[in-house]
């Protein structure tokens, strides 16, 4: 990522003074938002991104998968989440696929995952 200066003609467009932060953030949350469906016959969650990207992953993996989850916590944030997408995707192509969305997508993408295997199993899974 890289910063760019700003010159003093676009500067002067910007109204920082009525400037609303959580309209903006709900207008990109919506623009980046993962939809999904799920598939009961493969047991399976499949993710459309906003660019029309589309993955299938699984929805059930065995108990030594959740205890390696479980582990994560002593991780960074970005360590977990590539733990966490390894483990979600049976492929190493579809976990690239993953990764090449933002990180507000992948993170979509990964909450409303585990929100559903939380509904499935009737438990949380480790955080």
């Amino acid at each position: 990522m890289q910063m760019n200066p700003i010159d003093e003609q676009t500067q002067a467009d910007y109204d920082f003074d009525n400037f609303d932060e959580d309209k903006i953030i709900d207008a990109l949350r919506d623009e980046l938002s993962v939809k999904y469906i799920i598939l009961e016959k493969g047991k399976a969650f499949v993710a459309k991104f906003h660019d029309g990207k589309v993955v299938e992953v699984p929805l059930l993996f065995s108990v030594q998968e959740v205890e390696k989850l479980s582990s994560l916590e002593e991780q960074g944030a970005v360590a977990q989440l590539r733990e966490l997408l390894d483990a979600m995707c049976e492929d190493e192509k579809t976990a690239q696929l993953v990764l090449e969305h933002s990180f507000a997508e992948v993170q979509d993408f990964a909450t409303k995952y585990f929100r559903v295997v939380e509904k499935m199993s009737g438990a949380s899974l480790p955080e």
